[in-house]
């Protein structure tokens, strides 16, 4: 597994979302399937429990905020979402949600 998909630091989250490279596919290794869904549902069709998701995996370090913010991105960009403008907000904020 990549090390960018295993580690993580407060610091790592990306400035210029959603322009981040990495390999979405060990990124999903980490990222579990409920977490993906729960993040889908949040971020297009912005509801409003966009906070606490699956914040083990980022308070724990288990996923980097360069591999959350691709993951996000791509859930916008390949699922139907009516708030595709809001979804990098959203996904911000349960990222600093779940910090520490």
């Amino acid at each position: 597994m990549s090390e960018s998909a295993v580690t993580n630091d407060a610091s790592n989250q990306p400035l210029h979302w959603p322009n981040i490279t990495v390999d979405l596919k060990e990124c999903y290794k980490v990222w579990r399937d409920d977490c993906k869904s729960t993040l889908l549902d949040a971020i297009c069709n912005e509801l409003r429990y966009a906070q606490d998701i699956c914040c083990d995996l980022i308070a724990s370090e288990t996923i980097s905020g360069d591999c959350y913010f691709a993951i996000a991105d791509d859930l916008r960009k390949h699922y139907p979402c009516k708030t595709s403008d809001l979804a990098p907000s959203l996904a911000t904020d349960n990222w600093q949600s779940c910090l520490p």
